[in-house]
């Protein structure tokens, strides 16, 4: 069953179309009550599956990263993981499990404030009958009588603990909108160190370095993936010149004042000044999908955001959400700063999935001992979720 208290935190377009693929016709602009009615018609396994994929991606945009610093093989085995859903016992209420899966009948069900439920867990297996990954939901309300709610605000965490990787992930929805006080990186801070308590897990202490690390090297892939192609051109057409000139430049100059790594420097810049004309007359007029198919490449940057020692906090972003970092002089002015001190703090990205779905993404390491992933679709699914977490993991530092 759904009550009218939980629609608030679906996605209501995802609802409808839940309702329509289940051949039940109904006016799209339906009010709640409807569409809750309509919903409940449904098969209970349909709708509690439905549910799963809602609470565990959904509106879940707020995604926590965390490498954990220990080889965790040892959760391979289903009895352990069945371990380390009995200790969450706050939220089992005392229950013990011992099936591979669960879900609680009550999952699309009111929650009363103060009140903390274990609504869903899967233990998924690889073809050696390993233990690859665990799903949980875990879920409480929190008061929210300073907003005249009397009903609280839900709070739906999203768990996932990938024994492949080693990684700890974490999904929250922004609650911010409907309780003034709620602030959703203290809410994670406050479940992460739950579950590291509670399962004896550590995470990787120079985590900021490892994820810092991880951003630059996506925003190397997207960027030099295209950029490439044109240095190359410059290198094989004009190279040799632009490194003879600046050597007879040099000797013009009294007392040869500038050195090898000062020479470089201007070598460089000169052939980012000519990248920057190539990729502007080659790229200003092209879809971000034609890109994708003439360079090979399944994303592209619009905004970053990096420091450096010599010129500090440094931001930069294109003109719309549907152009390349590329397409802008200004990049070509920061380019070789931001390669030197690799400190990129932010990046948004657009990916263009094996569908050629757009994924709009913000990775951000500002603040310490935090990677967040947001989602900045209105929705997103397991689909999308896998995609971006496979990028992260290919592109993260050995």
């Amino acid at each position: 069953m759904l009550d009218i208290e939980v629609l608030r935190y679906l996605y209501k377009e995802s609802v409808k179309n839940f309702i329509r693929e289940n051949n039940i016709n109904f006016n799209w602009n339906e009010n709640d009550e409807r569409l809750v009615s309509l919903f409940n018609t449904i098969d209970n396994q349909e709708k509690r599956s439905f549910l799963e994929r809602e609470i565990l991606y959904g509106m879940q945009r707020n995604i926590y990263i965390s490498k954990i610093d220990e080889n965790i093989n040892h959760i391979n085995d289903e009895r352990i993981a069945i371990e380390i859903i009995n200790s969450f016992n706050e939220y089992t209420n005392g229950r013990l499990f011992t099936d591979q899966s669960f879900t609680d009948d009550c999952i699309g069900r009111k929650i009363n404030i103060d009140e903390q439920k274990l609504l869903h867990y899967n233990i998924h297996k690889d073809q050696m009958n390993n233990v690859d990954r665990i799903d949980i939901i875990l879920a409480t309300c929190m008061s929210n009588e300073a907003d005249g709610d009397d009903e609280g605000v839900y709070i739906y965490y999203s768990i996932t603990i990938d024994t492949v990787n080693n990684l700890l992930i974490i999904r929250m929805r922004n609650m911010d909108t409907i309780h003034s006080d709620f602030k959703v990186d203290e809410q994670y801070d406050l479940i992460k160190e739950y579950i590291l308590n509670k399962i004896d897990m550590r995470l990787v202490r120079n985590d900021d370095n490892f994820y810092r690390m991880t951003i630059y090297n996506i925003v190397d892939y997207v960027n030099n993936t295209v950029l490439n192609n044109f240095y190359r051109q410059i290198d094989e057409s004009i190279g040799d010149n632009i490194e003879q000139s600046v050597l007879i430049w040099n000797e013009e100059l009294p007392e040869n004042e500038i050195n090898d790594e000062e020479r470089l420097i201007i070598i460089n810049n000169i052939k980012n000044s000519y990248c920057k004309l190539i990729s502007q007359n080659r790229l200003q007029n092209l879809t971000p999908l034609e890109i994708k198919n003439l360079y090979n490449v399944d994303g592209y940057v619009n905004r970053v955001k990096f420091e450096d020692d010599s010129i500090g906090n440094t931001r930069v972003k294109s003109t719309t959400i549907k152009e390349t970092l590329l397409n802008t002089s200004t990049f070509y002015d920061i380019k070789a700063s931001m390669e030197r001190g690799r400190n990129i703090k932010e990046a948004n990205i657009q990916w263009l999935d094996q569908n050629n779905d757009r994924i709009n993404v913000v990775f951000n390491n500002e603040k310490q001992g935090k990677f967040k992933v947001i989602i900045k679709n209105n929705y997103f699914n397991e689909r999308m979720d896998r995609y971006v977490l496979q990028k992260i993991i290919q592109y993260s530092p050995r």
